[in-house]
Parts: structure tokens; sequence; C-alpha cells
């Protein structure tokens, strides 16, 4: 999924572009906690060279168990001021993910059991009180059951969101 998206990305930014002209795009990653929870590779910018150079970088990592730091995820993308959301700007999270999230997630300072943990339904109830739309783009290699991608599904429909199956290698 991460080759497909180096090799796509500049399409579909260029191509969402062409459309309205006024897209930003960002790049930040996740895993898990073992490996690094969430890091912004590239705060929202119009430089679409500036976001493929940030995607071209990206890695797989594995994570120390199934579940991934997902709630950290969706959670920095309205915590963290440096991803730079315009005020009134339509706001879309795309994750490209494989697994499903801890919940709860560690929070911040990677521990459970600490005042800043993450529940999953509290980052989705704040996701929709930021007019954040969230996508959810599967691996099919991994949800080729569907029993994630139908998880996945129901918790991006509480924030008016989706989940797609990739169909590509």
């Amino acid at each position: 999924m991460i080759d497909g998206a180096k090799a796509e990305a500049t399409t579909l930014m260029n191509s969402l572009r062409l459309r309205w002209g006024t897209e930003r795009f960002a790049v930040a990653g996740f895993s898990d906690y073992v490996d690094f929870a969430y890091k912004l590779y590239q705060p929202l910018t119009g430089d679409v060279e500036a976001v493929q150079t940030a995607i071209n970088g990206l890695g797989l990592a594995h994570g120390g168990d199934a579940p991934e730091a997902y709630g950290r995820m969706m959670f920095e993308s309205y915590s963290d001021p440096s991803v730079g959301w315009n005020d009134g700007a339509q706001r879309y999270l795309i994750i490209f993910g494989d697994s499903y999230p801890h919940d709860p997630d560690a929070g911040r300072d990677g521990e459970l059991g600490t005042p800043d943990d993450i529940a999953l339904d509290e980052v989705l109830s704040t996701l929709t009180a930021q007019e954040i739309t969230l996508i959810y783009v599967a691996d099919p290699g991994v949800v080729g059951d569907f029993s994630l991608l139908s998880q996945w599904d129901d918790w991006a429909k509480t924030v008016e969101g989706t989940t797609i199956r990739c169909t590509g290698p």
C-alpha cells in the first residue's frame, strides 16, 4: 500500500487540485508505541512536491502487536497544532491501514492507565465536532475476510466517513 501511495500520490493530488484548486495535503504516520505512535512528516501545504517527498520517505513499521495507534493518529489530527488546518476548511483524514486501534490508546505519554489515555468513542466524537471526515483505506491482503473492514466501516460512519477496500496489488 505504501508503494502504491508513492506511485500515485502526485496524480491524485493534482487531480483534486484541478477540481477545486485550494487543497492542501499533509503526511503523518503511525504504528505502535514500540516503533512510534505518531509522526507528522509534512504539515498541510499546497506544495505537491513536498508532500510527495514526505510520502517517498515512508517505510513500514511493525508495531509490537496486532492493534496499532489509530486512536492516537486520529487524536493528533485535531490536537497537533503543527498539522496546520485552516479555519473553516473542509477537513478529511484519510488513513491507510491494515489493522484495528488500541482502545483505549496509551496517549502521548505512551503508558496505559494514565490521564491522557485516548478512548476510541471520544476520538470519533471529537472528529465529528471538529468536522473532520474519516476515510479508511484498507489493505486488501489483511482484510480479505471483510470483518476488519466492517468494523472500520462502522467507525467511519459515526463521523459521516467511509471505508474503502484498496484494489491494487
